[in-house]
């Protein structure tokens, strides 16, 4: 009993004590519910606990020894905690979601006991938008019914066999995508379904103003708006008291009449019972389901078993090889935190904070990530082989989302509490990120990008031998670059200031960075291409840029969903570089040949615009 009271002396009303793993005191024990493979988190978990694996669908099945001293839970979505099954752990601390939805565990219960709930949110962002974007694909183009005609032993060769066996196919380009939730999910399909001619609009309440604008898309106020205007709408939303059933009959009658409907978020979403009936009804025309109200689900039986234009798969749109690996392993991490001490209790994902999201931080040996607890509405930051990132965060930064850099040796972003009036930009997708902006204006306020030597941004009421940019209020920006950046491609897309991205000799391996609308593109160099600077971005969803050596006097490229971006260089960067974005008036950016004297470098004979 004494033991116990000075563990628990000092801890708030409902945290249990803190996990004790010493000489003193025996390996804690680590349990994976609901799986029976743990040959991912052993390797991590091994010198600091001891993991079992129960394999079971339910607390009844789990062994007492794990109900008594089990102090860190895995699970999946296949086993559900209740308050009851909560309560019969008695040594439990934490849970880490292998995945990202927890609506299986009741997180109020969790943290009225004291046990802290995490989820891994980021893994399958990617598998989970691409399964999304096969699924619509299959109802617009009929692929899987056409499939499955063949292998039933169709004919199909005239014309009038091809209408009758494709009926109902659609053109994709021009119909318009309803996205619920535009979360790492939402965000990734609409990225994706812009390049294939959709016009994306979206319904997110708990979305801060600018994401529509960063990505270029249509912000909808109601969901009765979206659902009237949407085409197709598909589901990327949490599950909650609030939004059970929020596809019901009601709901299904203000869509479009033939729309279609995709689900890969959570079954409970939609009302299966209302939806079997509008598909008989032709009321929606097809639909695409990777979760469901009961799983393991049936076609035999439920209320969609005689559902016409109906395509369902079994919760796997989360699921790859390497993104199983790499929650699992994220999972297990936390768990290893939370063993050794290095885990802070206000850095979990509880009901109370299920709005601030755990760090995710890959491959960033020398990291420093500063964050104040009123970050809430903070998604994780995801930091792939970033050497250094130093970010400072203040009380004001509730709108700084989910943003990604790659191979930049150094990012330093400053925020103060005047950055409301700032203009968003995005950095991979990222919704709002205003960076370097102080209360005053005038104040020099340099940063650096991607090894460059110097990079100046200074605000000043002149407008001579400067870039004259009208930034929500701001007077002037203009740019400074030094003699060291001549091989540099200065430019700016709609939505930002001055996006640089700077080239050097010892970036010309690979350079991954972030642009509007992307989450992260790959610009490879040759050793050839300093003087021109020809570059390709791939793997990017809404900017394909591709350059070669005949490309030099002149390259055109276009950014799906926003206007027109068009770029004429000529050979040397260092006689004129004009740079026009279709709905500003005119931006003409020409470089003079004081570029290599470290001078100013950029004048504009146009007026100021607001972008």
């Amino acid at each position: 009993m004494g033991s116990s009271h000075l563990l628990n002396k000092g801890l708030p009303l409902g945290i249990r004590p803190p996990i004790m793993n010493g000489p003193m005191h025996p390996r804690p024990l680590v349990a994976l519910l609901d799986g029976r493979d743990c040959t991912v988190e052993m390797p991590i978990l091994k010198d600091v606990a001891t993991v079992a694996f129960c394999d079971a669908q339910s607390t009844q099945e789990i062994h007492e020894k794990v109900l008594n001293e089990a102090v860190g839970a895995l699970m999946y979505h296949t086993i559900t905690l209740t308050r009851e099954d909560l309560e019969k752990f008695k040594a439990l601390r934490i849970i880490v979601r292998i995945g990202s939805g927890f609506d299986n565990i009741d997180i109020k219960s969790a943290g009225d006991l004291g046990i802290a709930v995490c989820n891994v949110p980021a893994a399958s962002v990617e598998e989970t938008a691409d399964s999304t974007l096969c699924h619509i694909l299959n109802l617009y183009r009929r692929t899987a019914w056409l499939h499955q005609a063949l292998r039933e032993g169709t004919r199909v060769q005239s014309v009038e066999q091809i209408r009758e066996v494709a009926s109902g196919a659609a053109r994709i380009r021009g119909e318009t995508l309803g996205i619920i939730g535009l979360g790492r999910v939402g965000q990734a399909v609409a990225l994706r379904a812009k390049t294939f001619g959709f016009n994306v609009i979206f319904y997110d309440p708990y979305l801060s103003d600018g994401v529509e604008r960063a990505l270029g898309l249509q912000r909808v106020t109601t969901l009765q708006d979206l659902l009237f205007h949407s085409d197709c709408v598909t589901l990327h939303c949490s599950l909650n008291e609030h939004n059970h059933h929020l596809i019901n009959d009601f709901t299904i009658k203000q869509m479009r009449q033939g729309a279609f409907l995709v689900n890969t978020a959570r079954g409970g979403l939609v009302d299966e019972k209302a939806l079997a009936q509008a598909l008989k009804e032709g009321r929606i025309r097809g639909s695409a389901l990777d979760v469901h109200e009961s799983e393991p689900f049936s076609f035999t039986q439920g209320p969609l078993k005689d559902a016409p234009n109906l395509i369902c798969t079994p919760h796997t749109a989360w699921y790859s090889e390497q993104a199983s690996i790499e929650m699992r392993e994220e999972a297990a991490r936390e768990i290893r935190r939370a063993i050794t001490g290095t885990f802070s209790i206000f850095s979990l994902c509880s009901r109370s904070r299920s709005s601030a999201l755990p760090f995710s931080l890959s491959f960033a040996p020398m990291l420093s990530v500063r964050r104040s607890r009123s970050l809430c509405p903070a998604l994780p930051f995801s930091l792939s082989g970033a050497p250094v990132l130093s970010v400072l965060c203040s009380c004001s930064l509730c709108p700084l989302f989910l943003f990604s850099l790659s191979f930049a040796p150094i990012l330093s972003v400053r925020r103060s509490r005047s950055l409301c009036p700032s203009l968003p930009f995005s950095l991979s997708g990222a919704p709002v990120l205003s960076v370097l902006r102080f209360s005053s204006l005038c104040p020099a306020l340099p940063f650096s990008l991607f090894c460059a030597p110097v990079l100046s941004v200074r605000r000043s009421c002149s407008l001579c031998s400067a870039l004259p940019f009208a930034l929500s209020g701001a007077p002037v920006l203009s740019v400074r670059r030094s003699c060291s950046l001549c091989s540099a491609l200065q430019f700016s897309l709609s939505g930002a200031p001055v996006l640089s991205v700077l080239c050097s000799r010892s970036l010309c391996p690979a350079l991954l960075f972030s642009l509007f609308c992307a989450p992260v593109r790959s610009v490879r160099r040759s050793r050839s291409l300093c003087p021109a600077l020809p570059f390709s971005l791939s793997f990017a969803p809404m900017l394909s840029v591709r350059r070669f050596s005949s490309l030099c006097p002149a390259l055109p490229f276009s950014l799906s969903g926003a206007p027109v971006l068009s770029v004429l260089r000529p050979h040397s960067l260092c006689s004129a570089l004009q740079v026009s974005l279709s709905g500003a008036p005119v931006l003409s950016v020409r470089r003079s040949r004081s570029l290599c004297t470290g001078a100013p470098v950029l004048s504009v004979p146009a007026l100021p615009f607001s972008l």
